[in-house]
């Protein structure tokens, strides 16, 4: 297994026209690649005794569904502008965040208002077989009443097995707890996909070490500009999830129930050792 092949997953470069420059703040513009062919919704609804999985390729009958039970809309087509302001108008989300979720570039972060909390991060998955590294952005907003949005540019499983824990009922608080637990969760899916990445590098690192010891010429340089141009990029979209899980552990939200706080406080520090991972990586 070469390091060689380890590479990114090739995505089309994010590239601003002219007549996207200068436009009001909150103007609906999808920037990054086009991931799906089409927009899709998945609308999950579930409490201690129900589960239902509906779904749609338009908002359209969509409704925010009933406080008592936990309702989590997950979208993906972000380049279907035309939905997306529907998504926005239905569900009443500021304008501003909505064009955060549009710019697939933008740096991960979490914002808290009382009537909604909102986080930006970076979704890596990590293909064995092929040994491809695809990163996609993320988008979560929580909001009053049990309601949860998520946003991909494009189709993943890597959260079936916190659909198949709601599905089953299996591992006991998630049909019982609120969107906010649900929020924890899907983070959660997102920083073990970080620590497994995480590992796979290593391995790769490990291995390139010991061809290097063999015999110098086994390496080439263009594997060492690979491994120095992907643990940067894995570094800058890793990195930030701390900052997102500390503000989320030291929220006083509304939103946020107190029994949720002790997994946020165990997802800050598995944060923090995917941080530490991937600098000790980079700075190798």
């Amino acid at each position: 297994m070469a390091f060689s092949k380890l590479r990114i997953f090739p995505r089309s470069r994010s590239t601003r026209k002219s007549s996207d420059l200068a436009r009001p703040p909150g103007s609906f513009v999808h920037f990054g690649a086009k991931r799906t062919d089409s927009f899709s919704i998945r609308t999950i609804t579930y409490d201690v005794s129900k589960f239902e999985l509906v779904e749609n390729d338009s908002i359209q009958g969509t409704e925010r569904g009933v406080p008592d039970e936990v309702n989590w809309h997950e979208i993906s087509g972000l380049h279907v502008i035309e939905e997306l302001s529907q998504v926005a108008e239905v569900f009443d989300i500021p304008s501003l965040l909505v064009e955060d979720v549009l710019n697939t570039g933008a740096r991960p972060k979490l914002e808290k208002r009382d009537d909604i909390i909102f986080v930006v991060t970076k979704l890596i998955s990590f293909d064995v077989e092929t040994q491809e590294i695809d990163i996609q952005q993320f988008s979560l907003v929580l909001l009053p009443d049990n309601v949860l949005l998520s946003f991909l540019e494009g189709p993943t499983e890597a959260f079936d097995p916190v659909i198949e824990r709601i599905k089953t009922g299996s591992g006991g608080r998630i049909r019982k707890y609120g969107a906010d637990y649900l929020l924890w969760a899907l983070l959660d899916a997102v920083v073990d996909h970080y620590l497994f990445v995480l590992d796979q590098v290593e391995d790769l690192i490990l291995e390139l070490e010991i061809r290097m010891q063999e015999n110098a010429v086994n390496v080439s340089t263009e594997e060492l500009y690979a491994l120095k141009r992907e643990t940067g990029i894995l570094y800058r979209a890793i990195r930030p999830l701390r900052e997102i899980s500390g503000g989320l552990c030291r929220s006083v939200s509304p939103l946020i129930n107190e029994k949720t706080r002790p997994f946020l406080v165990d997802l800050n520090d598995h944060s923090l050792q995917a941080r530490e991972t991937i600098e000790h990586l980079r700075e190798g």
